[in-house]
């Protein structure tokens, strides 16, 4: 850890050369890169999008390495932008796991086949030829269409911090996508789920998920506090997150749609009841690991385990909330309310519940032939 003076004349040692500005919640640097060789001109290069002063003196230090290395700044290797991109902004966004799987995908796929060229020198062209080879190669649609996502929010970074004039991953084509149909339980497959479940450990974790519809880590962040025992009320405000830097920490909602209070079944709240009877003393957590938090993985291994015990089809935890809102709307109730319920926009749900909806139609339409009949 450095103290304060030491930090001072850390700062002094980097980007010489430059001077920071705030506007708003975004941070930029500009950054003297030379002079123009027809005019003797100081030539300056701006770069702006930083979510803080730290990222941006990052970044700014890695051009200065850079410029000192004789690189030109404005035209950067493909490879070196997207590893600055990820080490700045994209680990201080999502999630340690995300951003896991997002690697992967820039170590197997991008760098290989794009890395060495220019960022400003890639065309929409050569994006759609990647993308075209990548099917060839028997990379399926629905991966290619993950490898395409980073590469635009690569290119729209890029666009912000000014490397690129034309941002042509906007252009290109990534291969045609129809996602799988989302894997869920019926009703009465739910119900024998949540039954035959009694006698597991993680029972009542399973009972809120699969009548609550919340995502799993807004339930693994619960504490005691945020459960209205007289009113048959939740209130989410917060959600359970794993970060390389953080590690596992509680973090406030993204949107002011998640923040939320909705009502949950008496006989949810009973087991609640129950199983709050059997943790030690002064456990604050809900669902508790020995007094600290439980890691996602882990709960979703032991879903993954206790579902087959008792013969179920294999889905996801996360499907149980897919379920539950599969329910709501077979029963009637408008994107609206389970939009609210869930903590997503109407959008959303229409979105990804458009399976449901057609059946839906046809209900209607039984019930409007009352209104008429020979």
């Amino acid at each position: 850890m450095r103290s304060a003076s030491e930090f001072t004349l850390w700062i002094k040692e980097v980007c010489l050369m430059a001077y920071f500005r705030r506007r708003g919640d975004k941070w930029s640097f500009t950054l003297d890169v030379g002079r123009d060789q027809n005019t003797g001109k100081r030539k300056q290069k701006t770069v702006s999008g930083f979510s803080s002063e730290k990222e941006a003196r990052k970044a700014c230090s890695k051009m200065e390495r850079d410029l000192e290395a004789g690189k030109r700044t404005d035209s950067m290797k493909f490879d070196d932008f997207i590893k600055l991109f990820f080490e700045t902004i994209v680990i201080n966004k999502v999630e340690q796991g995300t951003y896991n799987s997002q690697w992967i995908i820039v170590q197997k796929y991008i760098i290989p086949k794009l890395g060495h060229k220019k960022i400003d020198k890639i065309t929409a062209v050569d994006l759609d030829i990647f993308y075209s080879d990548l099917l060839k190669d028997g990379v399926s649609r629905g991966y290619i269409k993950n490898i395409a996502q980073v590469i635009s929010k690569t290119f729209k970074q890029a666009s912000i911090w000014n490397y690129i004039i034309k941002n042509v991953a906007k252009e290109s084509s990534s291969p045609s996508y129809k996602p799988k149909e989302m894997s869920i339980w019926t009703e009465e497959q739910l119900t024998h789920f949540l039954q035959e479940s009694r006698e597991f450990e993680r029972h009542a974790l399973y009972v809120l998920a699969g009548t609550s519809g919340m995502r799993i880590g807004e339930i693994l962040a619960l504490d005691w506090d945020d459960i209205d025992f007289k009113k048959s009320t939740v209130s989410i405000t917060k959600s359970l997150k794993h970060t390389k830097q953080k590690g596992l920490h509680v973090k406030r909602p993204k949107t002011e749609n998640s923040k939320r209070v909705i009502h949950i079944p008496h006989s949810t709240l009973q087991v609640l009841i129950e199983h709050k009877n059997k943790q030690l003393p002064g456990v604050s957590i809900v669902f508790d690991n020995k007094g600290s938090y439980f890691y996602t993985n882990n709960v979703w291994r032991y879903f993954i385990s206790d579902s087959a015990k008792v013969g179920m089809p294999r889905i996801r935890l996360h499907d149980l909330r897919h379920t539950h809102a599969s329910i709501l709307l077979s029963w009637g109730y408008n994107a609206k309310v389970v939009a609210e319920r869930l903590g997503d926009t109407v959008e959303t749900v229409m979105n990804t519940y458009a399976h449901v909806l057609p059946n839906m139609q046809e209900e209607v339409a039984i019930k409007l032939n009352q209104l008429y009949a020979h």
